[in-house]
């Protein structure tokens, strides 16, 4: 859902909502590192707890935004 909220994906995000789908499920977050070919290693971390609604409109996805409203997220 978060994958298909944040890429615009209007069709899958109602399938999915439509097939049981959390509206309000956060991504857990999380931390990698990853070897550059300089041989740098480069931290990063991702998650932290976005939700759809947070993914669509930081994508700028206001339909779909608007269609997780519809089905009960929550905006804090």
């Amino acid at each position: 859902l978060h994958e298909a909220a944040a890429g615009g994906n209007v069709e899958i995000v109602k399938l999915l909502l439509d097939r049981g789908a959390n509206v309000n499920v956060q991504m857990p977050e999380y931390r990698y590192v990853q070897r550059t070919e300089s041989g740098y290693v480069r931290r990063a971390g991702y998650g932290y707890g976005s939700t759809p609604l947070h993914l669509a409109l930081l994508s700028g996805h206001t339909e779909i935004g608007k269609l997780l409203l519809e089905w009960g997220a929550r905006v804090n």
